[in-house]
């Protein structure tokens, strides 16, 4: 008799730990698409970020060359009210260009040669 019951509290048991390991496995699975999912938007995210940049580097080059081409001759970089703003917004463009640039090679450090 009472063997009986320690099988019936065994089969309860097991029964019981059974639900519990297929309760954390179903768990599991649901965390494993989540962070997949996650990784998923977290490139498209840094894809979009690359656009991003390489789009307004590229813009504030257009807008260097321009700049450049406009003054070839000197004539704005005279002492005048105009003079003074157009070296304002060229140094601006210059240093925003050079920041985008530092900005690229954070990201992208060049690969070193190994030598054995």
């Amino acid at each position: 008799m009472i063997y009986i019951y320690l099988l019936i509290c065994a089969g309860l048991i097991i029964i019981g730990l059974s639900c519990v390991v297929y309760n954390l496995y179903h768990q599991s699975k649901q965390l494993e698409e989540f962070i997949i999912g996650f990784d998923k938007k977290e490139k498209k995210i840094y894809e979009d970020a690359e656009k991003y940049y390489s789009a307004f580097l590229q813009l504030f080059l257009n807008a260097d060359s321009e700049i450049s081409r406009i003054d070839k001759r000197g004539t704005f970089s005279s002492d005048d009210e105009v003079g003074f703003a157009f070296k304002v917004i060229k140094t601006c463009i210059g240093n925003l260009v050079e920041k985008l640039k530092e900005l690229k090679n954070e990201q992208n450090p060049p690969e070193e040669n190994d030598k054995d």
